[in-house]
């Protein structure tokens, strides 16, 4: 359910990096939210 919402999140956050004013900051949470994907399946393993 927390892996979902991530992605759902991740997919909105790579819309906005076609918008050159928050393309630095959008890719920026994007890698956050991957990290933390990554953390979150490490865990249900």
């Amino acid at each position: 359910a927390l892996q979902r919402e991530i992605e759902s999140k991740t997919e909105r956050i790579t819309q906005l990096e076609n918008f050159p004013e928050v393309n630095t900051l959008a890719r920026t949470l994007k890698e956050a939210l991957t990290e933390m994907t990554a953390r979150v399946d490490e865990k249900q393993k």
